[in-house]
């Protein structure tokens, strides 16, 4: 009995070697794997990192470069018109980032009106002169007042400064159009009370509030297309 027993204990040890062996194989080719696919994520993840660093760059170059726009534009914009702005009949100035022409309301109307005084007509036809020049630039025709409310007789024709600021919109932007401004450039807005350039509080402040504003809407297609933007059909 124990002289057959000598050889399996010979050939246990071998066995238990040869299946450790094996098992150490197969974690081995796992961990291979495990690390190839590790190495092609790394390398996914550097070439998804590479391409948003070049898109950041092309929004910031894009973002320089419009900025460059915008500052000739403005400065282009105040020569044409600084004769105007020198007998007090507007203003060429930044705000939110963008160019804005604005127009006294007194200028323009008398008080709690929307039909165009003459000096307002001459005023605007200059102005449209200009936007002619520029058909491709949009516009927004934005109509402000003061916080005082509409006064008894006046809300026989205004039900508020709302509908009374979007009136004096409409009336200036229809007014640019027969002066030849294309239409589809144009949109008209009331905002009444609600986005005023300083304290109402005051006279002075009041009377700046009252206005006309001609916003010239940037072209943002560029920095659409290298972020990829676009309206779903």
């Amino acid at each position: 009995m124990p002289g057959r027993l000598l050889p399996l204990l010979l050939i246990l040890p071998a066995c238990v070697s040869q299946a450790v062996h094996n098992s150490a194989l197969k974690e081995l080719e796992t961990a291979k794997r495990e690390g190839a696919a590790c190495e092609e994520r790394r390398k996914q993840l550097e070439s998804e990192l590479s391409s948003e660093l070049s898109a950041t760059k092309n929004e910031l170059e894009a973002l320089r470069k419009q900025r460059a726009e915008v500052d000739e534009q403005f400065s282009e914009l105040t020569a044409k018109l600084q004769s105007m702005i020198d007998a007090g009949d507007l203003e060429v100035y930044m705000r939110r980032g963008l160019i804005m022409i604005g127009l006294p309301s007194q200028v323009l109307f008398s008080s709690g009106k929307a039909e165009l005084s003459e000096r307002g007509q001459k005023a605007l036809a200059k102005i449209a002169t200009v936007l002619a020049e520029m058909p491709e630039r949009r516009v927004q025709v934005a109509g402000h007042t003061d916080n005082e409310p509409i006064g008894e007789k006046l809300k026989l024709e205004w039900q508020d400064n709302w509908e009374l600021s979007a009136a004096r919109a409409l009336t200036v932007t229809r007014f640019l159009v027969g002066k030849g401004v294309k239409p589809e450039a144009l949109a008209a807005t009331g905002h009444g009370e609600f986005d005023p350039v300083a304290d109402n509080r005051h006279t002075s402040g009041r009377k700046k509030n009252r206005r006309i504003e001609l916003i010239l809407v940037p072209d943002l297609s560029s920095l659409g297309k290298a972020a990829g933007a676009g309206p779903k059909r």
